[in-house]
């Protein structure tokens, strides 16, 4: 696939390249999310994992939902993201079948009841991006709500979800910006190699 132009201008290239993650079919999402949870299994230190973060996509993000189940089923504790007023980001203890609120961007969260942990506590965390890189740089949607997160205290792992079109070498790169350690795509588990 030919990629963009190259630009320093993030919101243009989110635009360009959240266009790609639309053009991925309906009826292929459910297969390729189904094929991440697999991957996970084969994800190192999965199998001592206790504490794995996820998220529930929005329409166009990757469905991490499959592998939140993945999760349950092999006894880990799971936990989704929790915008607190501002620009804090918590996470917040998840099962399936849960009661969820909806918050703000039109994502569903945890009630405020749930219990919460540190990110520091999260043995894998589980992240939407608009564009990945081999590097691990990760382009999400702009608002900084990870990274915010991240630059205080940082999981065991770090692992991104993407198909494999959103993959994208000339992503912008701040010094704040924390990379990931792996993507999965449902057709690979990428291992990211640090400049």
């Amino acid at each position: 696939m030919r990629e963009p132009p190259p630009t320093t201008d993030k919101q243009r290239l989110r635009r360009q390249l959240r266009a790609r993650r639309q053009r991925v079919p309906e009826d292929q999402r459910q297969v390729i999310a189904e094929r991440a949870a697999i991957q996970l299994l084969e994800l190192p230190g999965w199998r001592r994992a206790t504490h794995v973060a996820g998220y529930l996509a929005t329409r166009e993000e990757f469905d991490c939902g499959p592998l939140l189940l993945a999760a349950q089923r092999a006894g880990k504790q799971t936990f989704l993201p929790d915008m607190a007023p501002g620009t804090t980001l918590q996470f917040r203890r998840y099962s399936a079948g849960d009661s969820l609120r909806k918050a703000r961007y039109g994502i569903f969260q945890p009630m405020q009841t749930a219990a919460a942990v540190p990110v520091s506590a999260l043995d894998i965390m589980l992240l939407p991006l608009v564009a990945w890189n081999a590097h691990g740089v990760r382009l999400g949607m702009g608002a900084g709500y990870y990274d915010r997160a991240l630059c205080r205290e940082k999981p065991g792992l770090l692992v991104g979800l993407g198909y494999d079109c959103q993959e994208y070498d000339n992503l912008p790169y701040d010094s704040w910006d924390v990379p990931l350690d792996y993507v999965v795509t449902g057709s690979r588990l990428v291992r990211c190699m640090r400049n």
